[in-house]
């Protein structure tokens, strides 16, 4: 699981979860393997609007995947009055 406090990053700025996400990146996986990753931001002071996008190499080229809401950024309210309007 990669959980990541949006409230830690700078605003409207691509970042790189490896320092956020309490796990180690990159990882190997052998051929035949799976590797699932659990995706999971929070805020407590925003609203914040964030994708992730992956990269990896497979072996034989470089791959990229953006993970949305079906073409959407992913939407997170904090759990009382925010203080941003999509701020991240």
């Amino acid at each position: 699981m990669i959980a990541v406090d949006l409230d830690d990053l700078p605003l409207g700025r691509t970042v790189s979860a490896a320092p956020h996400a309490g796990v180690d990146l990159p990882r190997d996986v052998a051929p035949g393997e799976s590797l699932i990753l659990r995706l999971s931001g929070s805020t407590r002071r925003h609203v914040c609007d964030w994708t992730a996008t992956l990269h990896w190499w497979d072996g034989t080229r470089a791959r990229k995947r953006t993970i949305d809401h079906r073409g959407r950024p992913f939407r997170v309210t904090a759990p009382g009055p925010a203080t941003g309007d999509a701020a991240r």
